[in-house]
């Protein structure tokens, strides 16, 4: 692995310490140090403690847009190869990563390019994985991921935001910031970003003085302020309070915009895909399951597990909508809550059991008259409620 100069940072801020992450996604633990010995066949605690706590959450960059990253043969697995740049930063083919029973993620081929991409999927999907291989912090134990985000000037064109923060024990929230600054940032970039996170009162607090929600936010801002073509970071603001995790999260959005950044980050949470993200990778037990524009796959997933990705939907089977009277043939289809109208009709083929709301939507239990089948079915409370034992026709809006 090749990793770029480290950025200026105090002298005595940084000294051989426990990770402050007891465990990593794959169950492993292990203590940071300085140590820059051969990574590859570790654990990937071990590597990142193998790279040094320099070298493990910022900073890390590639010295060419030509170099390899490490030197596997050709055609054989290994770590990410440098070549030359194009509209695609990565590309992978034929790519294994092994657990202990199957493989943590499997990808016949994948490219991800320009733009904000979401990674999306429930634990143990392989998310982390996917991104431990585009920042070469693990290597393939089959096939090649290529590397072809272009270097230009002294930007760096990669920054990492690890799940687990990566701060840096003995540096200040300010530290953190103008550590990772480019020459030439402006002088108020380190307060505009500190005042962005509300990090302001905590300027001089060290990682162990903060919450997990103010450690969540030092670890996003110092991504920003690294300034790189590309921010890959797992699962940012995780720990951040729910009341202002919106603002932090627009915050985060606009500034990819306004220094030219693309993003890719992985989420649990629907939600945030569909708001800043032009395109979604959807994982599911390591295999990938939906790829595509966000909107897209929103409105007309190709499965269940992908639509379920980007959250609540009513799925039919193919024989499920032909008995329900919600297609004339067979085919299978979702329809998200916003989109399912509930019609009280004397003459429909479904009978309400129970219905209540739920915030913004509304849980119906229905029973089918013809078989006595029944499910529950999810829409918009914005319609008077069914009432038991009132008969009712299922539609798509629009439709």
């Amino acid at each position: 692995m090749v990793v770029g100069s480290a950025p200026h940072v105090p002298a005595n801020a940084f000294r051989p310490q426990r990770s402050p992450v007891g465990n990593d996604a794959a169950g492993h633990s292990g203590s940071a140090g300085l140590d820059h010995g051969p990574v590859r066949g570790r654990s990937p605690l071990a590597k990142r403690a193998a790279m040094g706590p320099l070298a493990t959450p910022p900073g890390l960059f590639f010295r060419s847009p030509r170099q390899r990253l490490a030197s596997p043969r050709p055609g054989r697995p290994g770590a990410a190869v440098m070549t030359p740049a194009t509209s695609t930063f990565w590309e992978l083919r034929d790519v294994r990563l092994d657990g202990d029973r199957q493989p943590r993620l499997w990808v016949d081929h994948l490219e991800i390019g320009d733009g904000h991409t979401a990674i999306l999927g429930p634990s143990g999907a392989g998310k982390t994985s996917l991104l431990n291989l585009l920042v070469a912090y693990e290597h393939t134990d089959l096939g090649q991921v290529h590397c072809h985000i272009p270097r230009s000037g002294t930007r760096l064109p990669l920054f990492w935001v690890p799940s687990d923060g990566g701060l840096w024990p003995q540096a200040s929230v300010a530290e953190h910031l103008r550590s990772v600054l480019p020459p030439e940032s402006s002088p108020d970039r380190t307060g505009i970003l500190l005042e962005m996170f509300d990090l302001v009162e905590r300027t001089d607090a060290r990682p162990a003085e903060l919450s997990a929600g103010e450690s969540s936010r030092l670890s996003t801002a110092r991504g920003l302020a690294a300034g790189a073509r590309v921010l890959v970071a797992d699962e940012p603001l995780v720990h951040v309070d729910p009341a202002r995790l919106a603002c932090y999260w627009s915050e985060m959005i606009e500034d990819c915009h306004r220094e030219n950044t693309s993003l890719i980050f992985s989420t649990h949470a629907p939600e945030q895909a569909l708001r800043h993200a032009d395109r979604v990778i959807g994982l599911c037990e390591g295999r990938m399951i939906a790829d595509g524009n966000t909107q897209e796959l929103y409105r007309t997933p190709p499965s269940r597990e992908a639509a379920e990705c980007l959250g609540p939907v009513n799925w039919f089977t193919a024989e499920q909508a032909l008995a329900w009277e919600l297609a004339t043939e067979e085919t299978e289809f979702g329809i998200r809550p916003r989109d399912l109208l509930v019609i009280p009709d004397e003459s429909g083929p479904v009978e309400v059991v129970s219905s209540r709301e739920v915030g913004a939507t509304r849980e119906t239990r229905l029973r089918l008259l013809s078989n006595q089948a029944s499910r529950t079915v999810t829409h918009l409370a914005d319609t008077p409620a069914p009432v038991e034992h009132q008969r009712i026709r299922l539609k798509r809006r629009n439709v």
